[in-house]
């Protein structure tokens, strides 16, 4: 579970040593700066990964490029671009317990 903001760290960190071959799409709130976070590191691995921003976090992205947006590709309206929001939305946090 993520407790602080969300960097490009933290998905490249959980996803790129559990595959053994790219995502062809990537769909992330912060997939502009998760493309160029994950080219350099790891160029040839991420060569044909597609990084697009979700519709929901789209509207915050004022200086990124407009083939970014999700919403601009006619293949993928019919996904869900905002599960991971609205699944988060259900999880409730949890009391911290100390004695």
């Amino acid at each position: 579970m993520m407790e602080d903001v969300e960097s490009p760290n933290l998905p490249f960190t959980i996803l790129r040593p559990r595959l053994n071959i790219a995502t062809k799409l990537d769909i992330y709130n912060n997939a502009c700066n998760l493309r160029n976070y994950c080219l350099n590191r790891d160029p040839v691995f991420f060569r044909e990964t597609w990084f697009l921003v979700d519709c929901f976090h789209w509207c915050n992205h004022k200086g990124c490029h407009v083939g970014y947006n999700v919403s601009h590709y006619l293949q993928y309206v019919h996904l869900n671009s905002q599960v991971a929001e609205q699944r988060n939305s259900t999880l409730q946090k949890r009391p911290c317990c100390h004695t």
